[in-house]
């Protein structure tokens, strides 16, 4: 990628920003072919949509005096039953 490009894509801030860059970026076909979904694009509207569900919350203002890294893993096996990792 070249510098001006890839200043422009460090300072996308959505991935609707980078879309709109490919657009300007890559030849039609290639951007439509990228861009496109198969047939109704049911998939791609669920991905969309889903994406759009999630979230990021920062936490501010949050005491981190007695922080801890360790974090306990569920693991559910094939029978519905939790295992301890």
């Amino acid at each position: 990628m070249s510098g001006d490009g890839q200043r422009a894509a460090m300072a996308a801030l959505s991935i609707g920003d980078l879309r709109r860059l490919a657009r300007r970026r890559l030849p039609r076909s290639v951007f439509e072919f990228i861009d496109g979904g198969a047939e109704d694009e049911l998939t791609l509207a669920d991905n969309r949509a889903a994406f759009e569900r999630r979230r990021i919350v920062p936490r501010v203002l949050v005491d981190v005096s007695a922080h801890r890294l360790a974090r306990r893993a569920v693991v559910i096996d094939l029978h519905g039953r939790d295992r301890d990792t």
